[in-house]
């Protein structure tokens, strides 16, 4: 699960993001990542991100429209998802703060320093992809085929 603080989010923000970053994304989401999410919790949403989340979600696959959920300011709705006890003290959790929590995370990856080093070894030989998989992002929102033949009435 996923929990975006939007707090401090401004109009200027909101200009940034376009539908085909949206469409980018949630491609990237459901093909390409290694991780299956269970769901996107997004928290301290102010007005202005909640009307133009609702007009963006119409692009997004359904799949990913019901593993996104909206909560505003109402931290209750958060905890119908997430036991308040998994979260940081900040969202009214007991799992230490976020300066604690980093740090922690932080400790777990130089414990394990040799063997990320070792997996930055491996790679992919693209040449043995099969052809045809690979998605076109500049047709993202355009239309496959040809056009040998119009009909016009």
């Amino acid at each position: 699960m996923l929990i975006m603080d939007f707090s401090g989010y401004t109009a200027a923000h909101l200009m940034q993001v376009t539908s085909s970053t949206v469409k980018k994304m949630s491609i990237f989401a459901e093909e390409a990542m290694p991780v299956r999410d269970k769901g996107r919790h997004m928290i301290n949403t102010n007005a202005a991100f909640q009307m133009s989340f609702n007009m963006m979600q119409s692009i997004l696959p359904v799949k990913q429209q019901g593993r996104i959920s909206v909560h505003g300011s109402n931290l209750e709705s958060l905890y119908s998802y997430i036991p308040q006890r998994y979260l940081p003290t900040h969202l009214g959790g007991e799992q230490g703060t976020l300066e604690e929590l980093k740090q922690l995370t932080w400790d777990i990856f130089t414990a394990q320093k040799e063997y990320l080093r070792a997996e930055a070894n491996y790679g992919v030989d693209e040449k043995l992809r099969p052809a045809g998989q690979s998605c076109d992002y500049d047709s993202i929102f355009g239309v496959d085929g040809s056009f040998r033949k119009l009909n016009i009435d």
